[in-house]
């Protein structure tokens, strides 16, 4: 899959990986493989460190443009919740988030700025579509964009790895990426 992210900057991996000490959805069978992905600013950090109590806007990656990491059909689009204010996620939801299928393959997209997704549930998306822009609804602590991908099982969704840029990324991996 492609990078869901085209802006100039440095993107870091919060959550990712194969055992439950740097990917805390490890024990999850759904979102066993999930990623977190969030923006760092000029000092490494993903929001304003210093006089604020911490609106989602100052945020590195709030209202970043989320686009298709592959060619698929979209079969669910969920765009009615809030966004949580910082640190108090909604435990009840998943989060606004788009889901992709590709050759019985299912991606997630999710903790999207409400109001903010341009596709519709039965459109073909083409990897590098816009899709929405980057929230914090649901269950999320603070502004990022969760990804992961599942393959159904005798009628059960099981995680499965992805290749982001054929990598299989994992907590504290970052990924540059620079300007025109």
């Amino acid at each position: 899959m492609a990078l869901p992210f085209k802006s100039t900057g440095t993107y870091y991996i919060l959550h990712g990986g194969k055992n439950e000490a740097i990917n805390y959805h490890y024990t999850d069978l759904f979102q066993k493989h999930a990623i977190d992905i969030v923006k760092l600013n000029k000092l490494g950090a993903t929001k304003r460190l210093f006089g604020s109590s911490h609106p989602l806007n100052e945020f590195e990656i709030y209202n970043e443009i989320v686009y298709s990491p592959l060619r698929g059909k979209v079969v669910k689009v969920v765009d009615d919740l809030i966004d949580q204010p910082y640190k108090s996620p909604d435990k009840d939801h998943l989060g606004n988030l788009v889901v992709i299928e590709r050759q019985g393959v299912y991606v997630y997209l999710m903790h999207l700025k409400p109001g903010s997704i341009v596709v519709r549930s039965g459109d073909t998306v083409e990897e590098g579509q816009e899709l929405a822009r980057v929230g914090n609804s649901g269950n999320s602590f603070e502004p990022h964009l969760h990804m992961h991908a599942v393959r159904k099982e005798n009628g059960t969704a099981i995680s499965i790895p992805m290749y982001v840029e054929g990598r299989y990324l994992k907590r504290n991996d970052v990924i540059g990426i620079n300007g025109p």
